[in-house]
């Protein structure tokens, strides 16, 4: 599509949100699931998106879900006596079309939506311990400020997203059917994978038994899901909220540590290397104890190292379950990527299980 074309495009969606004057589009190419442009507009600077409904299979529920978080974290902090001009920097906000929905659906039974974009505001893959503390103050807010909301009251976008027990139980089936006869190649893995077995299923009994409580979880907690100041440095506001739905703030603090502490990267392939920066994990936990505040029970506190390496584990498995069943799901560069990326992530996962008690006396 060329730019013509785009704009006409994106001129044609945003006027079912009643929005005119589009011009200067951007693509964005960070993200892999719905498609992302920016554009000035009567209206200002724009975030439109296409939502990818191959993924999520109900964006009214998406947008429901959204809405509701969005509206409570404003209150909480219009009743915290924050002004608007702050509230509005640190909350999306999102447009709601002519027929007063917060989604629109194109001729082509696609569907859009547009948020304002948070001036000055820029987004990093990777960074230092002060990075690391920002996003974790950022998401502790997140989490403080959500800590009341009925988090059961919302709808599960992706079913069983962070159910580490049923992902499991999906990876002995895929074992045992071996369909492209994989599974010789990384015995290893699948025995260390299997070797935790009563661990998988350890934080999603807790909440199954009330031991610890179900929150609005972010469930994407990556770096770049927090938008930073360009001039101060400082979070300003949580963004990628497809994946809001209920669960435990501990699948939301371990898998930031899973894919912010790592001494290498996900993609690399020193798998010798994978291991937690107590330093990273330390700056993370800092901020989020900050930004969270009392909100956090005692025995979620304790369970902050494990929640670490469940989600390294959890992801490691996803990892290596897609191999085994012909890399169906995540993308792929080159064969079998997906069996280099499980073995980084159990290599992590191991050094993090290692570690649980200097990880632990730091959140004491």
């Amino acid at each position: 599509m060329n730019s013509t074309e785009l704009t006409a495009k994106i001129s044609k969606v945003a006027e079912k949100f009643g929005i005119n004057g589009i011009n200067d589009i951007e693509t964005c190419n960070i993200g892999h699931i719905n498609g992302t442009f920016f554009a000035q507009s009567d209206k200002g600077h724009l975030v439109v998106q296409r939502i990818n409904h191959n993924v999520f299979k109900d964006p009214a529920a998406l947008m429901d879900n959204i809405i509701a978080v969005t509206d409570h974290i404003r209150k909480k902090m219009e009743n915290e006596g924050a002004s608007a001009e702050e509230i509005e920097r640190s909350v999306m906000r999102f447009y709601p079309a002519k027929d007063g929905k917060y989604y629109a659906i194109d001729e082509n039974g696609e569907y859009w939506r547009i948020c304002k974009f948070i001036e000055g505001t820029c987004t990093y893959n990777s960074g230092s311990a002060e990075m690391l503390y920002q996003a974790g103050l950022g998401f502790g807010k997140f989490q403080r400020y959500l800590s009341d909301f009925p988090a059961r009251e919302l709808t599960e976008t992706i079913p069983n997203f962070h159910d580490t027990a049923v992902r499991f139980a999906h990876f002995e089936e895929t074992v045992a059917a071996d369909a492209f006869n994989r599974a010789d190649a990384c015995r290893d893995l699948i025995e260390k994978v299997l070797s935790y077995k009563d661990t998988a299923k350890e934080i999603v009994s807790k909440l199954a038994s009330g031991e610890i409580p179900y929150r609005v979880t972010h469930n994407d907690t990556k770096i770049n899901n927090v938008l930073i100041d360009v001039k101060t440095g400082e979070s300003v506001c949580v963004v990628d909220l497809d994946t809001v739905m209920p669960g435990s703030l501990l699948y939301d603090f371990g898998d930031a540590i899973r894919a912010g502490a790592s001494a290498v990267p996900e993609g690399s392939l020193e798998f010798d290397k994978f291991a937690v920066r107590e330093d990273l994990y330390k700056a993370f936990y800092d901020g989020f104890s900050l930004g969270i505040g009392d909100s956090i029970t005692e025995n979620e506190k304790n369970l902050l190292p494990l929640s670490a390496f469940m989600m390294t584990y959890e992801v490691g498995m996803r990892f290596l379950d897609d191999y085994l069943s012909g890399d169906t799901y995540f993308h792929t560069d080159y064969a079998g990527q997906n069996l280099d990326r499980a073995r980084g992530q159990l290599a992590l996962a191991d050094d993090i299980m290692k570690k649980k008690d200097i990880l632990l006396a730091i959140a004491k």
